[in-house]
């Protein structure tokens, strides 16, 4: 595997809104930066994913290859032969942690690891 990116970030976003999917992640309310999310939108035939984030070189439309989901890590490996591996620590309640394994199976159907130690 490439070289891991780690991002560290207090709170975990999720959002389901029709086939429209977000998971962000950010430090404390009111702060701009830094950040991370990850878009999915169904309703497009062009299933990939947005990828924003304060880090400039990790922007764009990619597929995302694999995430793996641990306790107070995702790790997302996107982009053409894994170009990025990015790991974000975070915080998350119980609830919020299995709401976050649960949207990102159907986000990234069989390409999620949860439980695996990143």
């Amino acid at each position: 595997m490439k070289n891991i990116e780690l991002i560290k970030l207090s709170n975990v976003h999720i959002s389901v809104e029709g086939d429209y999917y977000e998971i962000s992640f950010e430090n404390a309310e009111g702060e701009n930066e830094p950040y991370y999310l990850v878009q999915c939108d169904f309703e497009d035939p062009d299933v990939r994913c947005y990828i924003e984030s304060d880090r400039l070189h990790l922007i764009g439309h990619y597929d995302v290859n694999q995430v793996t989901i641990s306790n107070g890590t995702f790790l997302i490996q996107y982009g053409m032969n894994n170009k990025h591996n990015v790991a974000i620590n975070y915080s998350a309640t119980k609830s919020q942690q299995s709401y976050l394994e649960k949207v990102a199976k159907t986000m990234f159907y069989n390409r999620v690891l949860i439980g695996y130690k990143c």
